[in-house]
């Protein structure tokens, strides 16, 4: 396995246990989203909350605290969680392009308001 797996693996994991915490369906993967986007990279749209190299703000108090809590991490103002180690790196690798495969892919429009193909970018 290559050290990309593992990270997107650990990625995973600490995705699904803040997920799971806060009542959520846990992900098979993670979702696409946009390089430099603290609304929609992957992480944001994984954890429903806006993502930097060092925090997650989520929406309530209570999602930071039970976030931070499986983490083992600290909050850091009323609705912000620190990331752990893995999810931190991953935002640096990813707003670096260096995992193309998370891209949200442009399609042409269908005409229905959706792409052509089935993507997370509006579908």
């Amino acid at each position: 396995m290559d050290k990309d797996n593992v990270l997107l693996d650990a990625v995973l994991n600490y995705v699904n246990e803040s997920r799971t915490v806060r009542g959520l369906p846990p992900l098979r993967h993670l979702l696409r989203g946009l390089r430099n986007d603290e609304n929609n990279c992957p992480l944001a749209n994984a954890l429903d909350a806006e993502v930097s190299n060092i925090h997650a703000v989520f929406h309530d108090e209570n999602a930071a605290i039970m976030s931070a809590s499986v983490w083992r991490t600290s909050v850091q103002s009323l609705n912000s969680a620190v990331l752990p180690y893995f999810l931190q790196k991953f935002v640096s690798i990813f707003d670096a392009g260096q995992l193309p495969e998370l891209d949200i892919v442009e399609l042409e429009p269908c005409g229905w308001g959706k792409c052509v193909e089935r993507h997370s970018c509006c579908c």
